[in-house]
Protein backbone atom coordinates (compact mmCIF):
# COMPACT_ATOMS: atom_id res chain seq x y z
CA UNK A 1 0.00 0.00 0.00
CA UNK A 2 1.47 3.04 -1.30
CA UNK A 3 1.15 6.69 0.83
CA UNK A 4 -1.31 8.34 -1.45
CA UNK A 5 -3.76 10.71 0.56
CA UNK A 6 -7.64 9.17 -0.15
CA UNK A 7 -11.23 10.17 0.36
CA UNK A 8 -14.12 7.56 1.23
CA UNK A 9 -16.26 7.17 -2.00
CA UNK A 10 -18.74 4.33 -1.01
CA UNK A 11 -18.57 1.28 0.94
CA UNK A 12 -18.48 -2.46 -0.83
CA UNK A 13 -20.38 -5.20 1.09
CA UNK A 14 -18.82 -8.43 1.20
CA UNK A 15 -20.10 -11.39 2.25
CA UNK A 16 -16.58 -12.93 3.20
CA UNK A 17 -14.16 -11.06 2.96
CA UNK A 18 -9.99 -11.64 2.25
CA UNK A 19 -6.78 -10.29 3.08
CA UNK A 20 -5.64 -7.86 -0.11
CA UNK A 21 -3.42 -9.11 -2.40
CA UNK A 22 -1.15 -7.55 -5.18
CA UNK A 23 -2.75 -4.94 -6.61
CA UNK A 24 -5.50 -3.91 -4.35
CA UNK A 25 -4.33 -0.31 -3.85
CA UNK A 26 -6.77 2.46 -2.62
CA UNK A 27 -9.01 -0.15 -0.37
CA UNK A 28 -8.55 -0.93 3.61
CA UNK A 29 -10.74 -2.66 5.99
CA UNK A 30 -12.90 -1.84 9.01
CA UNK A 31 -15.06 -3.46 11.30
CA UNK A 32 -18.67 -3.51 10.58
CA UNK A 33 -19.97 -4.00 14.35
CA UNK A 34 -23.88 -4.62 12.81
CA UNK A 35 -23.03 -7.30 10.43
CA UNK A 36 -20.69 -7.90 12.93
CA UNK A 37 -17.73 -8.68 9.94
CA UNK A 38 -15.00 -6.86 8.23
CA UNK A 39 -15.56 -5.15 5.46
CA UNK A 40 -13.37 -3.73 2.69
CA UNK A 41 -13.26 -0.01 1.73
CA UNK A 42 -12.65 1.62 -1.62
CA UNK A 43 -10.79 5.19 -2.16
CA UNK A 44 -11.14 6.95 -5.03
CA UNK A 45 -8.31 9.31 -6.26
CA UNK A 46 -8.48 12.85 -4.79
CA UNK A 47 -10.32 15.52 -7.20
CA UNK A 48 -12.93 13.04 -8.33
CA UNK A 49 -15.01 13.46 -5.40
CA UNK A 50 -15.55 16.76 -5.43
CA UNK A 51 -16.30 17.09 -8.93
CA UNK A 52 -19.12 15.44 -8.65
CA UNK A 53 -19.90 17.20 -5.31
CA UNK A 54 -19.95 20.33 -7.43
CA UNK A 55 -22.15 18.72 -10.04
CA UNK A 56 -24.61 17.45 -7.54
CA UNK A 57 -24.64 20.64 -6.03
CA UNK A 58 -25.93 22.62 -9.17
CA UNK A 59 -28.73 20.71 -10.18
CA UNK A 60 -32.10 22.22 -9.19
CA UNK A 61 -33.26 19.42 -7.58
CA UNK A 62 -30.75 16.98 -7.57
CA UNK A 63 -32.88 14.80 -5.33
CA UNK A 64 -35.75 13.96 -7.28
CA UNK A 65 -36.90 11.75 -4.60
CA UNK A 66 -38.00 14.49 -2.41
CA UNK A 67 -40.54 17.36 -2.19
CA UNK A 68 -38.80 20.90 -2.46
CA UNK A 69 -40.70 22.97 0.83
CA UNK A 70 -41.43 25.36 -1.53
CA UNK A 71 -44.22 23.32 -2.76
CA UNK A 72 -45.56 21.90 0.34
CA UNK A 73 -48.02 24.16 0.57
CA UNK A 74 -51.98 23.47 1.76
CA UNK A 75 -53.00 24.07 -1.66
CA UNK A 76 -50.96 21.05 -2.62
CA UNK A 77 -51.91 18.94 0.17
CA UNK A 78 -55.90 19.72 -0.85
CA UNK A 79 -54.83 18.85 -4.13
CA UNK A 80 -53.56 15.66 -3.47
CA UNK A 81 -56.48 14.81 -1.07
CA UNK A 82 -59.21 15.46 -3.31
CA UNK A 83 -57.91 13.25 -5.99
CA UNK A 84 -58.24 9.96 -3.55
CA UNK A 85 -61.24 10.86 -1.24
CA UNK A 86 -64.30 9.56 -1.56
CA UNK A 87 -65.98 6.48 -0.30
CA UNK A 88 -63.52 4.00 0.35
CA UNK A 89 -60.46 6.29 0.72
CA UNK A 90 -60.41 5.07 4.54
CA UNK A 91 -60.58 9.11 5.30
CA UNK A 92 -62.60 9.52 9.03
CA UNK A 93 -62.77 13.59 8.76
CA UNK A 94 -63.99 15.06 12.59
CA UNK A 95 -66.33 17.44 10.89
CA UNK A 96 -68.63 17.30 7.83
CA UNK A 97 -69.48 20.87 6.62
CA UNK A 98 -68.60 22.36 10.29
CA UNK A 99 -70.88 19.61 12.32
CA UNK A 100 -69.55 16.87 13.96
CA UNK A 101 -71.38 13.57 13.74
CA UNK A 102 -73.68 13.95 17.15
CA UNK A 103 -75.13 16.75 14.92
CA UNK A 104 -76.76 13.78 12.68
CA UNK A 105 -79.30 11.05 13.19
CA UNK A 106 -77.90 7.52 12.98
CA UNK A 107 -78.37 5.53 10.06
CA UNK A 108 -82.13 3.96 10.52
CA UNK A 109 -83.18 5.89 13.26
CA UNK A 110 -85.65 7.87 10.74
CA UNK A 111 -86.56 5.38 8.76
CA UNK A 112 -87.83 3.71 12.21
CA UNK A 113 -89.28 6.76 13.30
CA UNK A 114 -91.47 7.62 9.96
CA UNK A 115 -92.39 3.69 9.86
CA UNK A 116 -93.80 3.96 13.40
CA UNK A 117 -95.68 7.52 12.35
CA UNK A 118 -97.27 5.47 9.48
CA UNK A 119 -98.63 3.25 11.30
CA UNK A 120 -100.62 5.10 13.46
CA UNK A 121 -104.45 5.68 12.80
CA UNK A 122 -104.09 9.38 12.68
CA UNK A 123 -100.96 10.65 13.40
CA UNK A 124 -101.50 13.96 12.62
CA UNK A 125 -105.09 14.45 14.60
CA UNK A 126 -104.90 17.51 14.02
CA UNK A 127 -106.48 17.13 10.82
CA UNK A 128 -109.81 15.52 9.39
CA UNK A 129 -109.13 12.03 7.88
CA UNK A 130 -109.93 12.19 4.29
CA UNK A 131 -113.23 10.15 4.89
CA UNK A 132 -114.87 13.31 6.87
CA UNK A 133 -113.62 15.57 4.05
CA UNK A 134 -116.58 17.66 3.21
CA UNK A 135 -118.21 18.11 -0.39
CA UNK A 136 -117.20 21.35 -0.33
CA UNK A 137 -113.77 20.23 0.72
CA UNK A 138 -113.67 17.07 -2.21
CA UNK A 139 -114.07 20.42 -4.21
CA UNK A 140 -110.97 22.11 -3.01
CA UNK A 141 -108.75 19.03 -3.01
CA UNK A 142 -109.31 18.12 -6.55
CA UNK A 143 -108.25 21.60 -7.42
CA UNK A 144 -105.14 21.58 -10.25
CA UNK A 145 -103.63 24.40 -8.60
CA UNK A 146 -103.63 27.14 -6.63
CA UNK A 147 -105.29 29.27 -8.65
CA UNK A 148 -108.19 26.86 -9.11
CA UNK A 149 -108.47 26.81 -5.73
CA UNK A 150 -108.48 30.22 -5.18
CA UNK A 151 -111.53 30.20 -7.45
CA UNK A 152 -113.21 27.84 -5.33
CA UNK A 153 -112.44 29.50 -2.52
CA UNK A 154 -114.06 32.79 -3.78
CA UNK A 155 -110.40 34.31 -3.45
CA UNK A 156 -109.86 35.78 -6.73
CA UNK A 157 -107.63 37.90 -6.98
CA UNK A 158 -108.66 41.47 -8.23
CA UNK A 159 -112.25 40.24 -8.42
CA UNK A 160 -112.74 39.19 -4.52
CA UNK A 161 -109.38 39.94 -2.92
CA UNK A 162 -106.75 42.27 -3.33
CA UNK A 163 -103.55 41.62 -4.84
CA UNK A 164 -100.29 42.27 -2.76
CA UNK A 165 -99.45 45.88 -2.79
CA UNK A 166 -96.75 47.86 -0.97
CA UNK A 167 -99.06 50.87 -0.18
CA UNK A 168 -101.08 48.20 1.89
CA UNK A 169 -98.02 46.26 3.46
CA UNK A 170 -96.92 49.44 4.50
CA UNK A 171 -100.73 50.29 5.86
CA UNK A 172 -100.58 46.95 7.70
CA UNK A 173 -97.30 47.71 9.57
CA UNK A 174 -98.98 50.67 11.02
CA UNK A 175 -100.04 50.42 14.80
CA UNK A 176 -103.71 52.26 15.08
CA UNK A 177 -104.42 54.63 17.71
CA UNK A 178 -107.37 56.91 18.80
CA UNK A 179 -107.32 60.50 17.37
CA UNK A 180 -104.13 59.09 14.58
CA UNK A 181 -104.32 58.92 10.55
CA UNK A 182 -101.79 57.28 8.25
CA UNK A 183 -100.30 59.15 5.64
CA UNK A 184 -97.60 59.12 2.79
CA UNK A 185 -93.83 59.76 3.60
CA UNK A 186 -92.62 58.48 0.20
CA UNK A 187 -93.15 55.16 -2.24
CA UNK A 188 -94.88 52.54 -0.05
CA UNK A 189 -93.69 53.95 2.81
CA UNK A 190 -96.71 55.22 5.70
CA UNK A 191 -96.35 56.65 9.31
CA UNK A 192 -98.72 57.84 11.42
CA UNK A 193 -100.27 61.43 11.96
CA UNK A 194 -102.10 63.01 14.42
CA UNK A 195 -105.97 63.78 13.42
CA UNK A 196 -107.98 65.21 16.35
CA UNK A 197 -111.77 65.57 17.02
CA UNK A 198 -111.51 69.35 15.43
CA UNK A 199 -109.23 68.19 12.35
CA UNK A 200 -111.97 65.66 11.51
CA UNK A 201 -115.00 68.47 11.75
CA UNK A 202 -111.92 70.65 9.29
CA UNK A 203 -112.55 67.71 7.09
CA UNK A 204 -116.00 67.17 7.13
CA UNK A 205 -116.50 70.73 5.95
CA UNK A 206 -118.75 70.08 2.48
CA UNK A 207 -117.58 73.51 1.32
CA UNK A 208 -114.85 76.38 1.93
CA UNK A 209 -117.76 78.26 3.58
CA UNK A 210 -118.48 75.64 6.34
CA UNK A 211 -114.56 74.94 6.35
CA UNK A 212 -114.32 79.05 7.52
CA UNK A 213 -117.39 78.25 9.89
CA UNK A 214 -115.61 76.12 11.67
CA UNK A 215 -112.48 77.60 11.73
CA UNK A 216 -114.46 80.99 13.37
CA UNK A 217 -113.71 83.18 10.38
CA UNK A 218 -116.04 85.62 9.36
CA UNK A 219 -115.94 87.52 5.79
CA UNK A 220 -113.11 89.18 6.34
CA UNK A 221 -110.84 85.76 5.79
CA UNK A 222 -112.34 86.00 1.93
CA UNK A 223 -110.91 89.47 1.27
CA UNK A 224 -107.80 90.15 -0.84
CA UNK A 225 -104.85 90.90 0.90
CA UNK A 226 -104.67 94.70 -0.35
CA UNK A 227 -107.36 95.46 1.42
CA UNK A 228 -105.69 95.02 4.45
CA UNK A 229 -103.11 97.30 5.86
CA UNK A 230 -99.93 95.09 7.72
CA UNK A 231 -99.79 95.98 11.17
CA UNK A 232 -96.25 97.42 10.50
CA UNK A 233 -97.33 99.88 8.22
CA UNK A 234 -99.59 101.35 10.60
CA UNK A 235 -97.34 104.18 12.29
CA UNK A 236 -97.81 107.83 13.36
CA UNK A 237 -96.25 109.04 11.11
CA UNK A 238 -98.80 106.99 8.61
CA UNK A 239 -101.88 108.29 10.45
CA UNK A 240 -100.66 112.02 10.37
CA UNK A 241 -100.11 111.95 6.75
CA UNK A 242 -103.92 110.66 6.62
CA UNK A 243 -105.21 113.08 8.99
CA UNK A 244 -103.54 115.81 7.09
CA UNK A 245 -105.29 115.17 3.78
CA UNK A 246 -108.95 115.65 5.24
CA UNK A 247 -108.51 118.08 8.74
CA UNK A 248 -109.19 121.66 8.91
CA UNK A 249 -112.32 123.56 8.38
CA UNK A 250 -115.54 121.82 8.27
CA UNK A 251 -113.77 117.83 8.63
CA UNK A 252 -115.18 117.68 12.03
CA UNK A 253 -112.17 117.33 13.83
CA UNK A 254 -112.65 118.41 17.65
CA UNK A 255 -109.27 118.11 18.90
CA UNK A 256 -107.99 118.53 22.64
CA UNK A 257 -105.16 120.83 22.20
CA UNK A 258 -103.60 123.40 19.51
CA UNK A 259 -99.72 123.57 19.61
CA UNK A 260 -100.27 121.69 22.77
CA UNK A 261 -102.95 124.59 24.37
CA UNK A 262 -106.60 123.50 25.56
CA UNK A 263 -108.79 126.07 24.37
CA UNK A 264 -108.84 127.35 27.55
CA UNK A 265 -105.58 129.52 26.77
CA UNK A 266 -108.00 131.29 24.24
CA UNK A 267 -110.22 133.77 23.64
CA UNK A 268 -113.73 132.56 21.90
CA UNK A 269 -114.80 134.53 19.71
CA UNK A 270 -116.36 138.20 19.73
CA UNK A 271 -114.77 138.23 23.80
CA UNK A 272 -112.10 140.03 22.47
CA UNK A 273 -114.08 142.56 20.33
CA UNK A 274 -116.63 143.28 22.83
CA UNK A 275 -113.74 144.41 25.12
CA UNK A 276 -112.07 146.17 22.94
CA UNK A 277 -115.63 147.86 21.74
CA UNK A 278 -115.98 148.79 25.52
CA UNK A 279 -112.76 150.12 25.68
CA UNK A 280 -113.25 152.46 22.58
CA UNK A 281 -116.54 153.58 24.45
CA UNK A 282 -114.66 154.85 27.42
CA UNK A 283 -113.31 158.67 27.49
CA UNK A 284 -110.34 157.86 28.95
CA UNK A 285 -109.64 154.18 29.03
CA UNK A 286 -106.30 154.25 30.07
CA UNK A 287 -106.36 156.02 33.22
CA UNK A 288 -102.49 155.56 33.63
CA UNK A 289 -102.60 158.63 31.09
CA UNK A 290 -103.38 161.92 30.41
CA UNK A 291 -105.27 162.63 26.96
CA UNK A 292 -105.28 166.36 25.86
CA UNK A 293 -105.92 168.47 23.20
CA UNK A 294 -104.85 171.87 22.34
CA UNK A 295 -102.76 173.94 20.06
CA UNK A 296 -99.26 173.01 19.64
CA UNK A 297 -97.93 176.25 21.13
CA UNK A 298 -99.84 175.74 24.59
CA UNK A 299 -98.96 172.14 24.57
CA UNK A 300 -94.92 172.39 24.38
CA UNK A 301 -95.51 175.33 26.53
CA UNK A 302 -96.78 173.26 29.58
CA UNK A 303 -95.54 170.68 31.91
CA UNK A 304 -98.00 168.03 33.01
CA UNK A 305 -96.84 165.79 35.79
CA UNK A 306 -97.87 162.50 34.76
CA UNK A 307 -97.20 161.01 31.19
CA UNK A 308 -99.32 162.48 28.55
CA UNK A 309 -100.37 162.49 25.07
CA UNK A 310 -101.33 165.10 23.48
CA UNK A 311 -102.88 166.08 20.22
CA UNK A 312 -102.38 169.47 18.37
CA UNK A 313 -105.44 170.76 17.12
CA UNK A 314 -103.67 173.53 14.75
CA UNK A 315 -101.23 170.72 13.23
CA UNK A 316 -102.49 167.33 13.98
CA UNK A 317 -99.82 166.12 15.28
CA UNK A 318 -99.67 164.03 18.23
CA UNK A 319 -97.13 164.51 21.62
CA UNK A 320 -96.30 162.50 24.26
CA UNK A 321 -94.61 163.78 27.72
CA UNK A 322 -92.31 161.08 29.79
CA UNK A 323 -92.27 163.67 32.64
CA UNK A 324 -89.14 165.67 31.57
CA UNK A 325 -89.77 166.69 27.96
CA UNK A 326 -92.47 166.27 25.07
CA UNK A 327 -92.16 163.93 22.25
CA UNK A 328 -93.20 164.37 19.03
CA UNK A 329 -94.64 161.35 17.25
CA UNK A 330 -93.45 160.76 13.46
CA UNK A 331 -96.62 160.88 11.55
CA UNK A 332 -99.79 163.44 10.41
CA UNK A 333 -103.38 162.94 10.59
CA UNK A 334 -104.63 163.60 6.95
CA UNK A 335 -107.71 163.48 5.77
CA UNK A 336 -107.75 160.12 3.54
CA UNK A 337 -109.30 159.90 0.39
CA UNK A 338 -111.38 156.07 0.13
CA UNK A 339 -108.96 155.02 -2.63
CA UNK A 340 -105.93 152.91 -1.10
CA UNK A 341 -102.81 155.17 -1.73
CA UNK A 342 -99.11 154.70 -0.27
CA UNK A 343 -100.81 154.44 3.36
CA UNK A 344 -97.73 156.23 5.99
CA UNK A 345 -97.44 159.86 5.35
CA UNK A 346 -95.23 162.52 6.47
CA UNK A 347 -95.90 163.18 10.27
CA UNK A 348 -94.80 167.58 8.99
CA UNK A 349 -93.67 169.85 6.70
CA UNK A 350 -91.26 171.15 8.94
CA UNK A 351 -89.42 167.54 9.73
CA UNK A 352 -89.77 164.76 7.07
CA UNK A 353 -89.07 161.65 8.94
CA UNK A 354 -90.74 159.16 6.93
CA UNK A 355 -89.51 160.17 3.34
CA UNK A 356 -93.28 159.31 2.30
CA UNK A 357 -96.27 160.97 0.68
CA UNK A 358 -99.19 160.51 -1.06
CA UNK A 359 -97.84 160.12 -4.30
CA UNK A 360 -93.97 159.32 -4.01
CA UNK A 361 -91.38 157.36 -1.75
CA UNK A 362 -88.03 158.88 -1.09
CA UNK A 363 -84.49 157.63 0.02
CA UNK A 364 -85.93 154.35 0.35
CA UNK A 365 -84.56 150.86 -0.60
CA UNK A 366 -87.39 148.22 -1.25
CA UNK A 367 -85.86 144.82 -0.83
CA UNK A 368 -87.54 141.13 -1.43
CA UNK A 369 -90.81 142.68 -3.59
CA UNK A 370 -91.61 141.70 -7.42
CA UNK A 371 -92.77 143.81 -9.94
CA UNK A 372 -96.22 142.97 -11.24
CA UNK A 373 -98.99 144.66 -13.49
CA UNK A 374 -99.37 148.26 -13.95
CA UNK A 375 -102.10 149.96 -15.30
CA UNK A 376 -100.61 153.41 -14.74
CA UNK A 377 -99.47 155.62 -17.69
CA UNK A 378 -97.35 157.47 -16.45
CA UNK A 379 -94.56 158.32 -18.07
CA UNK A 380 -91.67 156.27 -16.54
CA UNK A 381 -93.94 153.21 -14.93
CA UNK A 382 -92.85 149.62 -15.06
CA UNK A 383 -94.26 146.88 -15.05
CA UNK A 384 -93.78 142.84 -16.47
CA UNK A 385 -96.07 141.61 -19.20
CA UNK A 386 -95.67 138.10 -21.12
CA UNK A 387 -92.60 137.33 -19.82
CA UNK A 388 -91.39 140.83 -20.80
CA UNK A 389 -90.06 143.72 -18.29
CA UNK A 390 -91.76 146.63 -19.91
CA UNK A 391 -91.52 150.71 -19.22
CA UNK A 392 -93.33 153.34 -20.34
CA UNK A 393 -92.28 156.04 -22.21
CA UNK A 394 -93.52 158.46 -25.14
CA UNK A 395 -97.12 157.06 -24.47
CA UNK A 396 -96.06 153.49 -25.15
CA UNK A 397 -94.79 150.33 -23.17
CA UNK A 398 -91.19 149.71 -24.61
CA UNK A 399 -89.80 146.11 -23.77
CA UNK A 400 -86.38 146.62 -21.76
CA UNK A 401 -83.61 143.98 -23.70
CA UNK A 402 -82.15 141.85 -21.14
CA UNK A 403 -79.36 139.39 -21.36
CA UNK A 404 -76.89 141.92 -22.86
CA UNK A 405 -74.40 144.05 -22.03
CA UNK A 406 -73.80 147.95 -23.20
CA UNK A 407 -71.37 150.04 -23.27
CA UNK A 408 -70.12 153.47 -24.93
CA UNK A 409 -66.44 153.05 -25.81
CA UNK A 410 -64.93 156.21 -26.68
CA UNK A 411 -61.25 154.69 -26.65
CA UNK A 412 -61.44 156.13 -30.38
CA UNK A 413 -62.67 159.27 -29.98
CA UNK A 414 -66.12 158.35 -31.84
CA UNK A 415 -68.28 157.21 -28.72
CA UNK A 416 -69.17 154.07 -30.05
CA UNK A 417 -71.78 152.15 -28.24
CA UNK A 418 -70.75 148.25 -27.93
CA UNK A 419 -72.44 145.17 -26.89
CA UNK A 420 -71.06 141.62 -25.43
CA UNK A 421 -73.80 139.05 -26.56
CA UNK A 422 -73.91 135.76 -25.03
CA UNK A 423 -71.11 133.54 -25.64
CA UNK A 424 -68.93 135.89 -27.09
CA UNK A 425 -65.87 136.96 -24.74
CA UNK A 426 -65.26 140.75 -26.78
CA UNK A 427 -67.03 143.90 -27.00
CA UNK A 428 -69.00 144.19 -30.77
CA UNK A 429 -69.94 147.62 -32.10
CA UNK A 430 -73.75 147.55 -32.63
CA UNK A 431 -73.64 149.01 -35.69
CA UNK A 432 -70.73 147.47 -37.76
CA UNK A 433 -70.78 144.27 -35.73
CA UNK A 434 -67.34 144.79 -35.60
CA UNK A 435 -64.84 143.80 -32.29
CA UNK A 436 -62.93 146.43 -30.66
CA UNK A 437 -60.12 143.51 -30.46
CA UNK A 438 -57.74 143.47 -33.36
CA UNK A 439 -55.37 141.16 -35.35
CA UNK A 440 -51.82 141.88 -36.48
CA UNK A 441 -52.89 143.30 -39.58
CA UNK A 442 -54.88 146.44 -37.27
CA UNK A 443 -58.18 145.10 -38.05
CA UNK A 444 -60.97 143.48 -36.26
CA UNK A 445 -60.86 139.87 -35.46
CA UNK A 446 -65.32 139.73 -35.73
CA UNK A 447 -66.26 141.54 -38.35
CA UNK A 448 -70.10 141.70 -39.30
CA UNK A 449 -70.19 139.45 -35.83
CA UNK A 450 -68.30 136.77 -38.14
CA UNK A 451 -64.64 136.03 -35.99
CA UNK A 452 -61.49 134.91 -38.60
CA UNK A 453 -59.71 132.04 -38.18
CA UNK A 454 -56.74 134.30 -37.82
CA UNK A 455 -55.96 138.40 -38.54
CA UNK A 456 -57.50 138.96 -41.63
CA UNK A 457 -61.03 139.31 -42.89
CA UNK A 458 -62.61 137.18 -45.00
CA UNK A 459 -62.57 137.81 -49.09
CA UNK A 460 -65.19 139.75 -50.38
CA UNK A 461 -66.89 138.53 -53.17
CA UNK A 462 -68.57 140.14 -56.17
CA UNK A 463 -71.82 138.26 -56.39
CA UNK A 464 -73.93 140.16 -59.59
CA UNK A 465 -73.59 144.27 -58.21
CA UNK A 466 -72.75 143.64 -54.89
CA UNK A 467 -70.11 142.93 -53.04
CA UNK A 468 -70.54 140.41 -50.04
CA UNK A 469 -67.93 138.88 -47.54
Amino acid sequence: MTTNSFIPYRVSEFSDWTFPVSGDNGKTVRWNHLLQKYEHIAFEASGQAVAEVAAHVALVNPHTQYLLSSAYTAGDVLSKVLTVDGPGSGLNADFLDGLSSVDFESSGSSSAAILAHVALGNPHNQYTLASSISAFGATLVDDADQTAARGTLGLVIGTNVQAQNTNLAALAGLTGAADKAPYFTGSGALAMTDFTAFGRSLAASASADAGRTTLGLGTMATQASTAYLLASGYTAADVLSKLLSVDGSGSGLDADLLDGLSSAAFETVGVAAGLITAHVGLPNPHTQYTVVSNTRAIILASSPTVRTVALATDTLEMFAWDGLAWYVAPLELIVQPNAVDMGLLPPMVQNDRAGFNATSITDKTINNSAIGVNTNTTEGSIRVSSGALQIYLLGVWNDVVTGFRFREDSVSGQYELEHRPIGFTSWIEVMSGNSDALGLNGLPLTQGYVTSIGPYPAHAQIVGREITS
